[in-house]
């Protein structure tokens, strides 16, 4: 592949970084909002202000120049404050558009190393991001941002008088209270509802993978009622908690309301003590509605709030586990030659260890087959060799370089990959095949007519441009031919096949082993699973992957290929690590 390679980090790293351009973005971004409300706020006392001078004033002088100049003030600053309020909702859509465009695609392969579906818990991460997006393009924000310009307003209150101040705050410090027991108690209701979402979706996407099965074969009452008793997990919990929040909120409501009630008697008092509450009057109730709308906002929207949150939560913890790999290096790669050293992997969590001290070495040309029982770890093991996924203990390595330290787009220029679901990217064939590079047209046939692909492709409606959405105007076996034709785009070194021929015919497999029989005369390694037996005969070593651990494959293997096979160690003799 052409162009010059940018440095490549985990999806931690990506996925810490991000976070934190995120935070110094917030940091500015929640000044610049605060200052708008502020200068909001402000306005609104000016408005007050002068509709007081209306109510004090113009039955004194009866002057209609004081009203006319009254009424061209009220007007320019009513038209300021919804610019003010037009300039914060696009800062608050702005930051909302960022958070998301930023998060989404490192989030997404950070799900890469936990254990379950990738689909799954990529829906989960998208859901999260779009939940923080939502929340902070919503009301919900403008709530969180009236709080914090509240002490500006309690100085402004205090100026219309101490006593009206003193009422504001005491009435501020109650309500804050009520205020952080009502987010906490939702936020609990929102953790506990959305673990259980979360395993009612997953079980949901795999019935969705087996539909026809479901249907077929009777077993939806069955799933309905899995799904029922996985939805309500935890329910009774959660509907404690959200009681609790109800009653909460009830009590919040309650102090606003009493909060107006001693606001008229604070001015009653006023009046019985001798001073002036006529141009009190109004000013002091405009003031106190705009106190209270952000806790009456709280009230409706503290679920919310207590969703984005909980989701900010979970990315989080998604880089709060491992350290910080350094960043990815062009390394040289003279002959292609993989060793993995003492190698174990476990995935974070309560999770025992799936794969355990796996050692191998596949020579430049050397053609290795992996066999295992489904669930054995042979997917998560190619993943590792190609350093998507880091050892928990040991190391693999291409040509004494530690994978993981590799830059994606240099490795892949050495090391070409077809995963086990062939998922295709938008893009034309061509720019498929050339992995999203600008298509170099000799390597891209080279490549489909290595994997038996140009055929199939020059019937689509327009060829090497035909665009893919997603793979669906393809078959399976379409789709998987151009899929490892993007593995052989640009002849890696190293090839590292998941499933090879999984969804091809008979054809397509006496394809696939003539291609294992030309990469290994060019000099190409090349490691494949799979359970064809042609094409475990075409290999030089068969390992079987047994309680985590690669082993010879036993002599009935030998037997079922139709042929005697030299048995090798994972190892070969005499090999350097």
């Amino acid at each position: 592949m052409s162009g010059t390679a940018a440095p490549s980090q985990s999806p931690e790293v990506l996925l810490r970084r991000a976070i934190e351009d995120i935070l110094r973005a917030a940091s500015g971004w929640l000044i610049l909002v605060s200052g708008l409300g502020v200068l909001g706020m402000l306005l609104a006392f000016a408005i007050v202000m002068n509709k007081m001078s209306l109510i004090t004033r113009v039955p004194q002088t009866l002057s209609l120049g004081t009203l006319e100049t009254a009424c061209v003030f009220w007007l320019i600053a009513l038209a300021v404050g919804a610019a003010l309020k037009a300039l914060q909702a696009h800062a608050l859509g702005t930051m909302a558009r960022y958070t998301a465009q930023r998060l989404a695609v490192p989030a997404v392969l950070s799900t890469a190393q936990r254990a379950g579906r990738p689909e799954t818990l990529s829906a989960e991460v998208l859901n999260d991001i779009e939940t923080l997006r939502a929340s902070l393009a919503g009301p919900a924000a403008k709530v969180v941002v009236s709080l914090i310009v509240t002490p500006v307003l309690l100085v402004l209150i205090s100026l219309m008088h101490i006593a009206f101040g003193i009422v504001a705050l005491v009435f501020c410090i109650l309500a804050s209270i009520l205020s952080i027991l009502l987010a906490r108690a939702s936020e609990r209701a929102a953790t506990l509802n959305g673990a259980a979402e979360a395993r009612a979706y997953g079980l949901t996407a795999d019935a969705m993978r087996s539909g026809e099965a479901v249907l077929a074969m009777g077993m939806l009452p069955s799933l309905a009622q899995e799904w029922i008793k996985v939805s309500t997990a935890g329910g009774g919990e959660a509907w404690t908690a959200e009681r609790r929040a109800e009653r909460l909120r009830t009590a919040l409501e309650i102090l606003m309301s009493a909060f107006r009630g001693a606001t008229m008697v604070t001015m009653a008092v006023l009046a019985i003590n001798g001073a002036s509450v006529h141009a009190l009057l109004g000013g002091a109730l405009m003031l106190v509605g705009l106190l209270v709308n952000p806790f009456v906002g709280i009230g409706a929207y503290i679920r919310t709030i207590a969703d984005s949150r909980a989701a900010w939560q979970r990315l989080r913890a998604l880089v709060q586990e491992g350290g910080s790999p350094a960043e990815g290096l062009p390394f040289p790669c003279p002959e292609g030659r993989l060793v993995v050293e003492h190698m174990s992997f476990a995935f974070r969590g309560p999770h025992p260890p799936l794969l355990r001290n796996v050692e191998l070495v596949v020579e430049p040309g050397e053609i290795i087959a992996i066999v295992g029982a489904s669930g054995s770890g042979k997917s998560t093991l190619l993943r590792l060799l190609m350093g998507v996924m880091r050892p928990s203990i040991g190391g693999i390595y291409l040509d004494g370089h530690a994978m993981h330290q590799w830059d994606r787009r240099e490795l892949a220029r050495h090391v070409g990959y077809l995963p086990q679901d062939p998922l295709l990217s938008r893009g034309t064939v061509a720019e498929v095949i050339a992995r999203l590079e600008a298509p170099q047209m000799t390597l891209v046939l080279d490549a489909a007519k290595r994997a038996t692909a140009h055929e199939a492709i020059i019937a689509l409606s327009n060829g090497y441009a035909t665009p893919l959405l997603q793979g669906h105007q393809l078959s399976m076996g379409q789709r998987q031919r151009i899929a490892l034709a993007r593995a052989l785009y640009g002849r890696p070194k190293l090839l590292i096949l998941d499933e090879l021929a999984g969804s091809l015919d008979a054809e397509g497999e006496a394809s696939a082993a003539t291609l294992l029989a030309v990469l290994r005369e060019e000099g190409t390694a090349v490691i494949f699973t799979t359970h064809r037996p042609s094409l475990l005969a075409a290999a030089d070593r068969v390992l079987a992957l047994r309680n985590g651990t690669l082993v010879p494959a036993g002599e009935d293997q030998s037997r079922m290929v139709g042929r005697v096979r030299r048995v090798a160690s994972p190892r070969r003799t005499g090999a350097a690590a």
